[in-house]
């Protein structure tokens, strides 16, 4: 069901589990989108009492992923088509984007507790201020 995360259920606590250990639990595109879809199944599942993130392999996350981000995150936006405006309206279409990720796991009726590990970056720090407990 999903590409860069996993989830499960273990008795009344669901678990979402950054998955891209090969990259260090770097966010995708593709993390960022199913987050949300995740934390909104956990919402509505009256048997979860509570979420943990948590990532597989050796770290927590590297935050955001450069080699898909890097040039739109370090500000160039020559790769994108269109005027000056345009790029900027697209650029900060994609911050609300990310930004729905973290705000999905802040405004869940569920608590969410960050079990980190090894490292934690960047973006990281960010998804685990989303959580309650850390």
């Amino acid at each position: 069901m999903y590409q860069s995360i996993r989830t499960e259920i273990s008795g009344h606590v669901g678990i979402l589990w950054l998955n891209r250990p090969d990259a260090r639990n770097a966010m995708d595109s593709h993390m960022w989108d199913e987050i949300p879809l995740a934390m909104a199944a956990f919402d509505g599942d009256e048997t979860v009492r509570a979420v943990i993130v948590q990532g597989e392999g050796p770290s927590f996350t590297a935050g955001i992923d450069l080699k898909e981000f890097g040039a739109s995150m370090a500000g160039d936006l020559s790769k994108v088509d269109g005027s000056a405006v345009r790029k900027r309206l697209d650029e900060y279409h994609q911050i609300k984007r990310l930004q729905a990720s973290f705000t999905s796991i802040a405004d869940s009726r569920k608590p969410a507790i960050a079990a980190i590990h090894g490292a934690c970056i960047g973006a990281g720090v960010d998804l685990i201020t989303a959580c309650d407990i850390r």
